[in-house]
């Protein structure tokens, strides 16, 4: 997602309005932010209204056009990996039966980049042992 900073500075809501066939979200009208402008009251709520969707189908979209384009190379299939779903106080996914923890003054993406290969286990960190192909996730429901 690419979002264009260029409205006059204000405060506004950043909504995430998902299809109701799509998702068993119970705080469907819940999922939002707050972007606020340098220089602005950063303790009102904005005034902006929500975009009107025109159909909460769940189907896929048409007519995107990505704005940095991707070739996605050799496609494989490849080891599976258990994905659970934890749902008490909060909403937890576990992949390969771990959370994920990020930790914010060392990054797993920073990491990468330096060329450092000294992952915590908190990371969930999978080697490829060096591939230039893109790695995609699916997730199924059985």
């Amino acid at each position: 997602m690419i979002v264009a900073a260029d409205q006059p500075p204000a405060n506004y809501w950043m909504r995430a309005v998902t299809a109701t066939g799509c998702s068993a979200n119970f705080n469907g009208n819940g999922i939002q932010a707050i972007v606020r402008y340098s220089g602005t009251n950063q303790t009102s709520d904005p005034t902006s209204t929500p975009y009107n969707i025109p159909t909460m189908v769940c189907q896929d979209e048409t007519g995107l056009v990505p704005i940095v384009p991707v070739n996605l190379g050799f496609l494989s299939y490849g080891e599976e990996l258990p994905l659970d779903l934890v749902t008490e106080n909060y909403v937890k996914f576990l992949l390969n039966g771990t959370s994920l923890f990020i930790d914010w003054d060392n990054p797993t993406l920073l990491q990468a980049e330096n060329l450092d290969p000294t992952f915590p286990d908190d990371d969930n960190v999978i080697s490829l042992n060096g591939t230039s192909d893109t790695v995609t996730s699916r997730l199924f429901s059985y």
